[in-house]
């Protein structure tokens, strides 16, 4: 199993809801193909989810929309990201 920034393994790298989506700690999200619809949300400990910003990617390279999404959610103080695969 891998392993975070500070060497901690998650509780669960991914949860697959009943709709397809897919909700993973932004450090944990996998490269993302162009077209897949995104949220990001910030959890905090109490388990309440603020939602702060939706996108679609655009890029072709998967590799290019991680940096993207990764960079947006470090600025906006996300912590979470859900993924509607198209």
């Amino acid at each position: 199993m891998p392993t975070g920034l500070d060497g901690e393994v998650p509780p669960r790298e991914f949860v697959r809801s009943t709709d397809g989506s897919i909700r993973c700690a932004l450090i944990w999200c996998p490269e993302v193909p162009e077209g897949t619809r995104f949220i990001l949300n910030m959890r905090s400990e109490d388990g309440s989810v603020q939602n702060l910003e939706q996108g679609i990617t655009q890029h072709s390279a998967p590799s290019l929309n991680l940096a993207r999404l990764r960079q947006r959610g470090a600025q906006l103080g996300a912590n979470e990201v859900v993924l509607i695969l198209p």
